[in-house]
């Protein structure tokens, strides 16, 4: 997955495409830090309470969505 690329994009599709916007999708700096979740998090959301527990279907599971995960994302200008 090139994460440059499609930030690159992103922010030349909502328009900043000018250096005198103030911001350039294509001269802005990009950084990424992904790692891989940690174990204990992973234990806690890789199969729903329900599952575990059987007391739901499969359908109902899936429905309930993410659990605890989440994204921490950050565009900074400046």
């Amino acid at each position: 997955m090139d994460i440059q690329k499609i930030v690159r994009d992103t922010v030349r599709e909502i328009g900043y495409t000018r250096g005198k916007y103030g911001f350039d999708a294509d001269t802005c700096g990009v950084i990424t830090a992904i790692d891989e979740q940690s174990v204990d998090i992973a234990l806690g959301v890789d199969k729903a309470l329900e599952a575990k527990e059987n007391t739901m279907t499969d359908d109902q599971i899936e429905a309930i969505g993410a659990g605890d995960q989440g994204n921490d994302v950050r565009l900074c200008l400046q």
